[in-house]
């Protein structure tokens, strides 16, 4: 199969937004390269599609195939994951509510991996609505925990689940919360050598954000995710 050659408006990436990016995909499915591009949509060869595009979104609360909501490649088109999961928040045996954090399988080798050593030492939660955010921030753990995104197990769109879930937690950038569906997960998961991240080498999946509002980089009720690689 031949590379494709796909551009957008911004790549999330977690330094930034990169404007007018190049990515260039292998037959394999593999990124080969990353580039900047002036005018990528006047580019030969080239697929444009407004929006932002993101790695494949990662389903942290999931296991198995279906973790990977948004399709990041492996073998089988989905990615082999690694040893642990990071649990949602539940319920308190006492009827309040609490919060279940654990640190996934093994942390520090997904984190080395990924180039992010930072994470090797914090743990991972999993959240699946505005409401299990809240709790983390009122019970004050939300600095103690790198927050990842799980779709909601009865969904039969789970994409479309996860970011109905970005879209209702109020007061994060769009950026980090980008970062909770992506590199997050995929750190928890144990995946983070082939997904999580658009970087030459990896195997990570496409999706194209759109519907936003570009002036205040926010979603908006028309704000839509689907994949494309």
């Amino acid at each position: 199969m031949q590379s494709r050659k796909i551009a957008s408006n911004l790549l999330w990436t977690p330094e930034g937004f990169v404007r007018h990016p190049l990515v260039t995909v292998g037959g394999d499915g593999r990124i080969e390269r990353v580039e900047v591009c002036a005018e990528p949509d006047r580019s030969a060869c080239t697929e444009f599609y407004a929006g932002i595009l993101t790695p494949a979104f990662v389903d942290a609360g999931a296991s198995g195939d279906a973790a990977a909501a948004a399709g990041a490649a492996g073998g089988n088109g989905r990615p082999s994951l690694g040893g642990g999961t990071a649990v949602p928040m539940q319920s308190g045996a006492s009827g309040g509510d609490s919060v279940s954090v654990v640190g996934p399988e093994p942390v520090g080798a997904a984190a080395s991996a990924d180039g992010a050593a930072q994470h090797a030492r914090r743990d991972f939660l999993c959240v699946r609505s505005a409401a299990d955010y809240d709790r983390l921030v009122g019970t004050g753990q939300a600095a103690q925990t790198t927050v990842c995104l799980g779709a909601d197990p009865a969904s039969p769109d789970p994409l479309g689940s996860m970011l109905g879930v970005l879209a209702s937690v109020r007061g994060v950038p769009l950026h980090e919360l980008i970062g909770w569906a992506t590199r997050n997960g995929a750190l928890a998961l144990g995946i983070g050598r082939d997904a999580g991240t658009v970087e030459a080498g990896k195997r990570c999946g496409l999706c194209l954000l759109r519907g936003l509002d570009y002036e205040r980089l926010a979603l908006t009720p028309a704000s839509a995710i689907r994949r494309i690689l």
